[in-house]
This record gives structure tokens, C-alpha cells and sequence, in this order.
């Protein structure tokens, strides 16, 4: 089964913690052609995934807001005025009940997850020590909370929150880091188990539309991966974006070639064609998005202002054009194992 991309962006900046569904699912049906090792690496990420959308992602988003909160309430409050919150209050971790119970879950989950074979040590440590962190973050998470929740930083200039904060920081870094290091290595062996599975099927199939249709989910899920990277570290433009695209418009265009040359198997309402009918329309959808973002690049080197913000929007497009193929892909693929 595929998982979607997560891209949930805080809209506030008092969004209650895990406020937030399930974007990712690392799921259990077995993929064609995948071995027993690969299995069992599929649910070693589980957890991890798990963990990342529901806890590891809102850290993610919220630990450059909190630092800057941290700076301005560092400063005489008569300055700070302009960044209150209209009741005056300021960041809130958001360690309730609930989110307790939410980050607990996720902490278990990474120690569970470091402990099942295979061994994976780029994996397994930030696994255990992002665990760690987390619930290390509960205590002066909450009382950070109860501290802004009661004004209290208004007659103390900001003296407890520093002391709070000089453990709560450490730990938000930690666990931002632990956060890259588990999806950059769930990546890795995400793509390794489908780049088997895809060689098992060519080895049974051939390039059949099960083939083309597993590849063209692929090219989907790498040219999202390699548009996100290329926009945080600054180097998308028109050419860049043009590299990362190709390869899911040929994916695309084999495809429809296949189905064009095989028109009795392209009637069918079972298998691979019904699965490929179910996400075709959501993979043309996210080549037209792709097409919006190469117009927006070419109309300037720089990006700045309501370009860059949709820049951002048409990105957010494609990415959720595709969890919308995954969702396709995987009902499919589901009903045809029944």
C-alpha cells in the first residue's frame, strides 16, 4: 500500500496540538511482489509514520513560532504589543489531556518500532532518542502552558518562562531533528521496498498496466519529494521544476500508450485497468497543477510577495494531488485482492 505526503500547514498560531488527521498511513496489505524482509520493514515504519503525522510534523511546524515567541517575550512586553494574540496571550504548546495522551502514544510507537527486525540504525536511534525527547517535553510543556494560559509572564517580565524554556528548547531542537532523520530514512526504505516490488512485477509481467500503473505512482510520489526539496533549500525554477516533472508525464503518456495498444484489456472493470481508471483522472489533475507551477516560475527568478504565496498554494495543490492518486490507488488495489 502507498502513503500519502503529509503537508498540513498551522493556520493559527493557537492550533490545539494534534489537531490533525491522519495523513499518512503506512498500510498493512501485502504489495505484489514484495518479499519477507520488505514486509516486515513495512511494519517497522508503521509506528514511525504514525507518529510523524499525528505528533512529529505540528512539532515541526511549531518550533520556529515558539522560538520566536520565546525572543519577543524575552523583551520588555510595552514592545510586544503588536504581536499579542488579540486576548494578549501568546504561544501555546498544547499539552492537555489529550495531547499528552496523543504524544505518550507516539513515544511508545518509536520504541516499539527501534526494537522490531530488521535492525535499522539510522532508523532505530532517532527513533529511541526522539521518543525520549517527547516525553521529556511533558512536564515543561504543560507548565509552559499553564504559564501563558494565567498571564503570569506579565508580572514576571518573562523570568519563569526563561527558566522553562531553557529545557523546553533543547528538547523542541531534538525532536525536530529526530523528525527529519525518521522521514528521511522512511523514505529510503519506502522507495527501496516499492523499487522491488516494481522489478518483481516486470519479472512475473513485464511492462504490463499493473507495471505502468505501479510506476506511475512512483514517478508521482518522487516528483512531489523532489519539489518540496527543491523549494526549502531555495533552487526551484522553471528548469529544476521541468526535471522533477518529466518523469511522471512519461510515466503518464507510457501508460495511455499501453492502454491504447491493449484496447480489450482497457475495457475491463476488474484489475489493473479498473485501478488505473479509478486514479487517471487525479494523476491529470496533478500534471495540470505542475503545469500552473512552471507558468508561476517562469514569470520571475525570485519569487517574492503573492507570488511566493502561490507558489506555495499551487505546491500544496500538487501535494494534495497526489495523496488523492495514493487514496485512488490503494482502494483499487484493495478491492482487487478481494
Amino acid at each position: 500500500m502507498e502513503t500519502v505526503i503529509s503537508g498540513r500547514k498551522m493556520n493559527t498560531r493557537r492550533d490545539a496540538l494534534f489537531a490533525v488527521a491522519l495523513v499518512l498511513s503506512a498500510g498493512g496489505c501485502r504489495q505484489s511482489g514484495t518479499s519477507g524482509r520488505d514486509e516486515k520493514v513495512r511494519a517497522k515504519i508503521r509506528p514511525v509514520v504514525e507518529c510523524s503525522n499525528r505528533v512529529l510534523e505540528h512539532f515541526t511546524e511549531i518550533a520556529p513560532i515558539y522560538r520566536e515567541d520565546v525572543r519577543r517575550l524575552s523583551n520588555p512586553l510595552d514592545e510586544l504589543a503588536p504581536f499579542r494574540n488579540p486576548d494578549g496571550s501568546f504561544f501555546y504548546i498544547g499539552l492537555d489531556e489529550h495531547g499528552v495522551n496523543y504524544l505518550t502514544a507516539c513515544a511508545n510507537g518509536l520504541d516499539a518500532a527501534s526494537k522490531l527486525s530488521p535492525n535499522m540504525e539510522d532508523l532505530d536511534a532517532p527513533a529511541r532518542d526522539t521518543a525520549a525527547a517527547l516525553r521529556s517535553l511533558i512536564e515543561p510543556g504543560k507548565q509552559m502552558d499553564e504559564y501563558f494560559a494565567q498571564h503570569r509572564y506579565r508580572d514576571d517580565q518573562f523570568a519563569e518562562g526563561r527558566q522553562l524554556d531553557a529545557t523546553i528548547t533543547p528538547l523542541l531542537n531534538r525532536i525536530v531533528a529526530g523528525a527529519r532523520q525518521l522521514a528521511d530514512s522512511v523514505q529510503r526504505e519506502e522507495r527501496t521496498v516499492r523499487q522491488h516490488g516494481l522489478e518483481a512485477i516486470n519479472a512475473q509481467e513485464g511492462h504490463s498496466l499493473r507495471w505502468h500503473t505501479q510506476q506511475t505512482v512512483m514517478a508521482a510520489r518522487a516528483m512531489n519529494e523532489k519539489l518540496d526539496d527543491l523549494y526549502l533549500h531555495g533552487r526551484l525554477d522553471p528548469a529544476s521544476a521541468q526535471t522533477a516533472i518529466q518523469p511522471l508525464q512519461s510515466a503518464f503518456d507510457d501508460t495511455e500508450a499501453y492502454l491504447e495498444a491493449h484496447p480489450e484489456e482497457a475495457k475491463s472493470n476488474s484489475g489493473p485497468a479498473a485501478t488505473w481508471s479509478q486514479m487517471e483522472h487525479s494523476v491529470a489533475i496533478e500534471l495540470s497543477d505542475t503545469k500552473e507551477l512552471r507558468e508561476l516560475l517562469s514569470t520571475s527568478q525570485e519569487p517574492a510577495g503573492e507570488q511566493r504565496r502561490q507558489i506555495q498554494h499551487v505546491l500544496q495543490n500538487v501535494r494534495s494531488s497526489f495523496n488523492e492518486i495514493v487514496n485512488m490507488y490503494n482502494t483499487a488495489v484493495q478491492t482487487e485482492k478481494r
